[in-house]
C-alpha cells in the first residue's frame, strides 16, 4: 500500500509511464528524489533498454558523484591543511 501511494505521488500522470519498464524499474525509480532526475532515468532506462540492475548501477553512480561533489578529495584536504599550517606559522 505504501508503494502504491509513493508511486502515484511520484508519477501523477499515468499516461506518461513507459510500457518498456517493469514494476521493478518503477520501484527503483521511486528512490530517486529529484523529479527531473527520475524522468531522465526513466527515459534512459527505456531508450537504452536497461535492466533493473543497470538502472540501479547508474543511479548509484550519480549518487556517488553527487557525494564526491559535496566532500573534498583527500588531496584538496591536504592542500587546505597545508595552507592553514603556513598561515598559522606566518602569523
Amino acid at each position: 500500500m505504501r508503494y502504491m501511494r509513493l508511486f502515484f505521488q511520484a508519477f501523477p500522470n499515468c499516461d506518461a509511464l513507459r510500457s518498456e519498464l517493469s514494476r521493478t524499474h518503477y520501484r527503483r525509480l521511486l528512490r530517486v528524489e529529484d523529479s527531473r532526475a527520475r524522468a531522465w532515468y526513466m527515459d534512459e532506462a527505456a531508450g537504452q533498454n536497461w535492466s533493473t540492475r543497470a538502472l540501479e548501477r547508474q543511479s548509484e553512480q550519480l549518487f556517488a558523484s553527487k557525494y564526491r561533489l559535496i566532500l573534498p578529495s583527500e588531496e584538496e584536504l591536504r592542500r587546505e591543511i597545508e595552507s592553514a599550517r603556513v598561515a598559522i606559522q606566518g602569523a
